[in-house]
């Protein structure tokens, strides 16, 4: 049976047994793995079940201590959520809900949350459920659902109290949208004499009670007709918006107000492909989520976070009094970046992100000489070729793992989005017929990219998509060694973080290693965050990067003592300076908890291999002294030029034997980055070459 309906039909057993009084207050459910097998299905089957339980309110986890039956409760409030209802003031629906459940839990109330109710289907189920169990009130911010109330409520005297302004609905609770022209007037005072508005306002504005952001523009003659955009809540269409808008040339500094942290992501992207400077070329202002990446830029900004714990306070008070009709709340600002213009400029940005085919990447610096740089690599690679066949291969060594990932975050490779359990598996078939035993997943989410790789409630405001779940199905049946990376960002290729900053991360660095480390079987945790030696020692760098890994390896050894903690940073020649490289680093993992070190070789970006025997010495010597186990991330890539659709080829097999050999003598293992793509026949000629040359060295 595919394993979805499995889940299916063990949600509903489980449900019914738990209603029914059969499974009491306070059962406890055996081990995942046990479970697992009495029941002949996987682990990653059953935390799909358990995760739809809790919603519902009929679980509990404690972490270290198992699942239990949740205690019986006295009330039973229903949150209902479309898919829209991720956009706008409700970006923050994550938040919201992870409150409105604390706060449910201290009032012994059950709780109920259904999502992506978006169609007849969806609704009917939700009345059916409503049939077996008696609610008490809903929490309504589902469209569809509001449409057909009387039908879907028909016979069922269930108050409603809106999480938006529908007319349909007697009560709401929601934010104030007032504050557009005091947005307009801060961009004036900032001598913005051209400002565009980019709204996600698509659906028609008679269904709110309120007027839509689109309307109190035109209609209070804020801005012309022709710089207000309208477009559907995703970042490339804020990103087309926007260049649109910055193509019309207007004078400098120009303003752009945005209404959703969604579209703002994509704006921001245009604004630095058309090399100008936020926060001093274009101001922005922007609603902002918790945790974004729009918490990398000091832009000025209307904040309900601050606001949801109140927006909840409303919802029980409105719950308790019939009579209380519609509320909504002000939103508070954060102008701090406007107070310091134009001082404050923009933030760092390390590495901007485009669009490929509507798929996010990481593209190259806009100041990078290309040409220049390319003409540079072209004799670096040639040059490696011509050493690599000078050195004898060690043909007891091999490659014995692979990172591999969802997407590669800057280069096209072999995506797994979209991959089912089936693909996966024929996958990791392929490696181990290479002799790879072992997979290191490099990120379970991307800050930057707003993209996250399995199914998540801290992290909802980002681009969904059911990676990991797929994989770790696939690794259980496969027998495959899974190392899985958390929380991925560019935090450590910044110059400049400050405090605040540093907790977000470590926040988020949590939340997520919360979440994942149920999914699936993992042998240890990958931290994504990357960094490298520049030659010199870099006092504030080597606190942060020290700080970073102790947190991340006591977070992962309190949860689970046997998880090992790996890092893979790169490696640059740092000719002359090895001792100063060994300092820096022994610096940053010093008591840092790191188990296992992986630099990479970053041969395939231009690093000389006649280097590597010095690289990889000292390393060692490094490693040694800490008492960390050594591994080598050769690179199989060679890079051809920087924009994601051409950049990275599969090397020349003659020069990965190479790699092979000169990092042997020094490390326990050998892992690469990554055969997933680079030694397959999806890469053409070069990667079918790679991927006989890696099975003939079993």
């Amino acid at each position: 049976m595919p394993s979805r309906g499995k889940s299916q039909l063990l949600v509903h057993d489980l449900r019914e047994r738990i209603l029914s009084g059969e499974l009491p207050e306070n059962y406890r459910f055996e081990t995942l793995p046990s479970l697992a097998a009495r029941l002949k299905t996987t682990v990653a089957t059953l935390d799909k079940v358990f995760t739809v339980l809790q919603r519902e309110g009929l679980v509990t986890r404690i972490n270290g201590k198992g699942i239990f039956v949740a205690g019986k409760c006295r009330r039973h409030y229903m949150l209902i959520f479309d898919r829209d209802a991720e956009c706008g003031a409700y970006g923050h629906k994550a938040f919201f809900v992870q409150i409105f459940r604390e706060k449910c839990k201290e009032r012994n109330i059950r709780l109920t949350v259904f999502e992506n109710v978006d169609s007849e289907e969806d609704c009917q189920e939700i009345r059916k459920f409503l049939l077996d169990n008696p609610c008490d009130v809903i929490g309504l911010a589902s469209r569809p659902f509001a449409e057909g109330l009387d039908r879907y409520l028909r016979e069922l005297p269930v108050p409603v109290i809106g999480l938006h302004r529908y007319i349909a609905l007697d009560r709401s609770v929601t934010y104030s949208r007032e504050w557009l022209p005091e947005a307009f007037d801060r961009l004036r005072h900032c001598s913005c004499n051209s400002i565009a508005v980019i709204s996600g306002d698509t659906g028609p504005a008679e269904w709110e009670s309120d007027l839509s952001y689109n309307e109190r523009v035109l209609g209070g003659k804020l801005a012309d007709k022709e710089d207000s955009y309208l477009c559907p809540i995703q970042p490339r269409e804020g990103y087309q918006a926007a260049l649109d808008y910055l193509n019309k040339n207007p004078s400098l500094p120009c303003g752009i107000i945005s209404t959703d942290s969604i579209l703002t992501l994509g704006i921001i992207s245009a604004i630095l492909q058309k090399g100008l400077r936020v926060m001093r070329d274009v101001i922005l202002i922007s609603h902002i989520n918790r945790g974004s990446i729009l918490a990398e830029f000091p832009i000025p900004v209307w904040n309900d976070v601050c606001n949801i714990a109140d927006l909840a306070d409303l919802f029980f008070n409105a719950a308790e009094n019939p009579g209380s009709g519609h509320i909504s709340i002000p939103v508070s600002w954060d102008d701090s970046a406007l107070k310091t213009f134009p001082e404050n400029m923009r933030k760092e940005v390390t590495f901007p992100v485009g669009h490929v085919d509507g798929v996010p990447y990481f593209m190259p610096p806009p100041d990078l000489d290309q040409e220049g740089s390319l003409a540079e690599l072209r004799n670096r690679n040639g040059h490696n070729i011509r050493i690599a066949k000078t050195v004898a291969p060690d043909p007891e060594k091999n490659i014995t793992g692979s990172f591999i990932y969802a997407h590669p975050p800057d280069y096209r490779g072999l995506s797994m989005l979209n991959a089912p359990a089936a693909d996966w598996r024929k996958v990791f078939r392929r490696l181990k017929q290479m002799s790879m035993d072992t997979v290191i997943f490099q990120a379970a989410l991307w800050s930057e990219l707003n993209e996250c790789y399995y199914h998540s409630e801290f992290f909802s405001r980002m681009t969904p998509h059911e990676v990991l779940e797929n994989m770790f199905e696939a690794a259980e049946q496969e027998n495959m060694q899974v190392f899985l990376g958390g929380y991925g960002s560019c935090s450590g290729w910044q110059k400049n973080f400050s405090a605040t900053e540093m907790k977000c991360e470590l926040e988020n660095h949590r939340k997520c290693f919360e979440e994942i480390r149920r999914i699936g079987k993992i042998a240890g945790m990958y931290f994504p965050a990357e960094t490298a030696f520049d030659g010199k020692r870099e006092p504030r760098k080597e606190k942060r990067m020290h700080d970073l890994y102790r947190y991340y390896s006591a977070m992962i050894k309190d949860a689970d003592a046997g998880l090992k903690v790996l890092i893979s940073p790169v490696s640059r020649d740092f000719r002359g300076r090895e001792k100063v490289f060994q300092e820096f680093w022994r610096n940053i993992l010093e008591k840092s908890g790191v188990d296992i070190l992986i630099p990479q070789d970053s041969v395939g970006g231009g690093n000389p291999l006649e280097r590597l025997p010095a690289l990889w010495k000292a390393w060692k010597e490094c490693a040694d002294g800490l008492l960390i186990d050594l591994w080598a991330n050769s690179e199989l890539f060679e890079r051809q030029g920087y924009e994601p659709k051409t950049n990275l080829v599969p090397a020349d097999p003659v020069r990965v034997k190479a790699q092979i050999a000169l990092a042997a003598p020094f490390v326990t293992k050998m892992v690469c980055w990554e055969a997933l793509y680079f030694a397959s026949d999806a890469a053409g000629r070069r990667g079918t070459a790679l991927r006989k040359m890696l099975e003939k060295l079993i």
